[in-house]
């Protein structure tokens, strides 16, 4: 009986191991080093003298490469473009941070996730196009990369993580996608260049996004429907300010004064009336306090 339980435990255990993740050390392959995990290799780092343009590989050791570790290629300052294969499915938390050489990252299709600080301090990086398989961008993932003018979000990303943009301050102009469905906070904080804001779907839409403590996006132009013609929400006089001249005019029509106004313009809070509920809005807007405006 006791030899029955012994051998019922060990299939049990056997049966547990083979569920779970597999890892194996540190394995070289060239001047690559992965680890081995579920069957694939994740890269763990590049031989500290590799720069120039780095085209990752595809296969390492006759395994698949499915992801790029946390801190991969932390700190590389020779590396100036990366070219990911469509195999990567994610790039862990800060694989690029500090790699201040980098210029230019191409990524494709396969790729889901992007981790915390991926690309944090990458400060010569222009452009980034995301591929539509990506899914979730975490935080602090393109902060600092000071020299960021245009980004262009997969239609299926869901979530941007908080401070994911933070302090690029040479960013122009992001084109959002339509599955968007959270901004984390701060995320476009400190985009002091920022000016416009494409967006494929209308203002309705966007009303119902969860944005959390971004209300610097409400002052850039949003492009709804991506038209090439955008709107400074809040902009009622259309003089491409919003103060308390725009308050005033609202008053003005919602008083029944003979005034003509942009009702689009005027639906502050997106519920396709123009009311007193927009008027106290802009007026909170202008305050200071923490809302965001349509």
């Amino acid at each position: 009986m006791k030899r029955f339980f012994c051998l019922l435990l060990f299939v049990v255990l056997l049966i547990s191991f083979s569920i779970c993740k597999t890892y194996t050390l540190a394995e070289n392959d060239g001047l690559y080093t992965y680890r081995i995990e579920n069957g694939g290799a994740v890269i763990s780092s590049i031989d500290a003298s590799v720069g120039g343009e780095v085209i990752i590989p595809d296969t390492l050791g006759g395994l698949i490469v499915n992801g790029i570790d946390d801190w991969a290629f932390e700190n590389n300052k020779l590396i100036n473009s990366v070219i990911i294969p469509n195999t990567v499915s994610h790039i862990g938390d800060g694989a690029f941070a500090n790699c201040t050489g980098l210029l230019a990252v191409v990524m494709h299709d396969g790729l889901t996730h992007i981790g915390w600080d991926a690309f944090c301090g990458c400060t010569k990086i222009k452009n980034i196009t995301f591929p539509d398989s990506v899914v979730t961008i975490g935080g602090f993932a393109f902060s600092d990369c000071t020299s960021l003018k245009n980004v262009k979000i997969g239609k299926n990303v869901i979530s941007i993580g908080s401070f994911a943009f933070n302090r690029c301050s040479a960013l122009e102009t992001i084109y959002l996608p339509e599955n968007l469905q959270k901004i984390g906070a701060f995320a476009f904080c400190e985009c002091d260049n920022l000016k416009d804001i494409y967006y494929p779907l209308d203002k309705s839409s966007r009303a119902l996004l969860s944005v959390y403590y971004n209300d610097n996006m409400s002052r850039k132009r949003w492009h709804y429907n991506n038209s090439d013609e955008g709107i400074l929400p809040g902009d009622i006089n259309e003089d491409a300010k919003v103060n308390n001249r725009d308050i005033y005019l609202l008053l003005r029509y919602i008083s029944d004064w003979d005034v003509s106004i942009d009702k689009y313009l005027s639906d502050v809070n997106g519920d396709t009336l123009v009311n007193n509920a927009d008027a106290v809005l802009l007026f909170q807007f202008l305050s200071g306090w923490n809302v965001n405006i349509l």
